[in-house]
């Protein structure tokens, strides 16, 4: 009977030690993170991203930063799976990432996303008086690089030029067949994208025409 009774209340401590040891084990709950984030929309002065929503979501995150910024709060999204950001520079990058909150925790922060504003218009679009068959106009502060477009005859062949540090740009021209020619410039931002990059454009600068 002895026995019986200190195998009964040896069992019953094993039974409270194997209780209070998985009382003291947490389970570690993680929300599923944001993914899909992409650009759909983009102006000289905002940019809209949208991203896959997620199921349970009760609000997101949005996180942007500059090239060599900080990461800055932008605000709250408690309805769809998109924010614009506005009030911003042109013709620059930015990096964007986003959360959620599912009501009990926050998620992880999806992958950052880099996107670009649009770079302004091209303006002062006008053959040089100084030099022949060359196109200048005027650089704007944000501008980095160059596209000349320049059509004939339904005919069209595209120059590519690097912005200088002067006030003015001036290109010369492969205009030597007689004709009317049309040309037009516009300023582009090259967006980085991974290890890779791709060009943003802005609008296209006033046409002008020129006779040889």
């Amino acid at each position: 009977m002895f026995h019986v009774k200190k195998l009964t209340a040896l069992m019953l401590a094993v039974v409270m030690i194997i209780s209070l040891a998985m009382s003291c084990v947490t389970t570690t709950y993680a929300a599923t993170a944001v993914s899909g984030l992409k650009t759909t929309g983009r102006t000289t002065k905002s940019i809209t991203v949208s991203w896959t929503p997620v199921n349970g979501t009760v609000h997101y995150e949005v996180q942007a930063k500059s090239t060599s910024g900080h990461w800055v709060h932008m605000g709250y999204v408690y309805t769809g799976s998109s924010y614009t950001m506005s009030s911003l520079n042109p013709g620059l990058v930015h990096y964007v990432r986003i959360r959620r909150f599912d009501g009990k925790v926050w998620s992880s922060w999806s992958s950052t996303h880099s996107t670009c504003t649009l770079p302004n218009q091209v303006s002062g679009v006008m053959m040089s008086p100084l030099i022949s068959k060359a196109v200048r106009w005027n650089i704007g502060s944000e501008h980095s690089s160059y596209q000349i477009q320049v059509m004939k005859d339904g005919a069209t062949k595209n120059y590519y030029s690097s912005a200088s540090t002067a006030s003015t740009m001036t290109y010369p021209l492969d205009m030597n067949e007689k004709g009317t020619y049309t040309i037009k410039v516009r300023a582009y931002v090259l967006c980085p994208s991974g290890s890779s990059s791709y060009k943003v454009y802005g609008s296209w600068s006033n046409s002008i025409k020129y006779t040889v």
